[in-house]
């Protein structure tokens, strides 16, 4: 197992190194020069060369990237952002706590509930509810987000007034952002978990705990759930990296000042090194979760642990008899 979590940390390093280069690579072939975003549209070709020269834009590529990379690694320094002139880092910091927060709640209430309801459905197949839960899901799975979300703020904040229009100042205004971000995920889990159970409980092992007279409960519990939620859990860790990074739309309507905010604020004002650094911290982020899944992962399923524990037991067998053949012919 410490072979699989060391090779998967160094795998991850070529992965966030790439997306970092691609990131640099856009910006820096952009037309768009970030001293317009500095000086405005009306400054002269003279003005913007000499802030060019000032920020270090006049370089040669690699240079840039080296000295870009260097800062990354050593000091964590995405740059100076143009249109607020503070360190990247430091806008960053301010606001992806919020976005985090709302990204783990709606992960957390799409797993409860859709795993929940999943494998109701699976236990209870062909019934009412079972088609119920099910044509709901598909429905409520082809509903883009930010639809949802201004059709939520339309009825129950513009009509009814029963919630803020926008901004989190009180915890009202934190539950239709949640339901705009949960309601996909949960039509994902619930069709997923019920499709796993239902593999498992058509399994043999499932069969014979049945004939060995188990309660049914147990048999669920025990041998079908604990299995079955093995795909599950790999989706589940993706989904809290991609959650944690991926609300800009729902931050944008209601008005959240989180990162998604911010990564918005970006594109419009051109601010190119900011929206640089944004884009990088979600690469690191969701390549991270991806990580701890692979890791989780292993640690579930037996299958991966005995792979390597075979794997690691040939060699050793393989060495005693190459050492005991060249012992013979001594």
């Amino acid at each position: 197992m410490v072979k699989y979590i060391v090779k998967r940390v160094l795998l991850l390093i070529p992965i966030v190194l790439g997306a970092v280069i691609l990131v640099f690579t856009i910006n820096y072939f952009n037309d768009s020069s970030p001293a317009i975003t500095i000086l405005g549209a009306a400054a002269t070709p003279e003005k913007i060369a000499v802030v060019e020269a000032e920020l270090g834009l006049d370089r040669p590529y690699f240079v840039q990237l080296g000295e870009y990379l260097w800062n990354i690694i050593t000091k964590l320094d995405f740059g100076k952002s143009y249109s607020y002139n503070v360190p990247c880092s430091e806008l960053i910091a301010s606001r992806f706590p919020v976005t985090a927060v709302l990204g783990l709640l709606g992960v957390i209430i799409s797993v409860v509930i859709g795993v929940s309801l999943g494998i109701l459905a699976a236990v209870k197949q062909y019934s009412i509810f079972d088609y119920g839960s099910t044509l709901l899901a598909t429905v409520f799975s082809a509903v883009p987000n930010f639809w949802l979300a201004m059709m939520l703020m339309l009825v129950f904040s513009v009509k009814l007034r029963w919630f803020p229009v926008s901004g989190l100042s009180t915890w009202k205004g934190w539950i239709l952002p949640l339901i705009s971000i949960s309601i996909g995920p949960i039509s994902l889990f619930l069709r997923m978990t019920r499709s796993s159970i239902l593999e498992v409980i058509r399994q043999d092992y499932v069969r014979t705990a049945r004939a060995k007279g188990l309660p049914e409960h147990k048999v669920i519990s025990h041998h079908v759930i604990k299995n079955g939620m093995i795909p599950v859990a790999t989706v589940i860790g993706l989904f809290v990296g991609i959650s944690m990074t991926g609300t800009i739309m729902i931050e944008k309507i209601f008005n959240i000042s989180g990162l998604g905010l911010l990564m918005y604020g970006a594109i419009n004002t051109n601010d190119f090194i900011l929206l640089q650094g944004c884009v990088i911290v979600c690469a690191i982020i969701i390549s991270g979760m991806t990580l701890i899944t692979d890791i989780t992962y292993a640690f579930i399923d037996p299958r991966i642990r005995a792979q390597y524990v075979n794997s690691g037991r040939k060699k050793r067998l393989k060495t005693k008899t190459i050492k005991g053949s060249e012992g013979e012919r001594a």
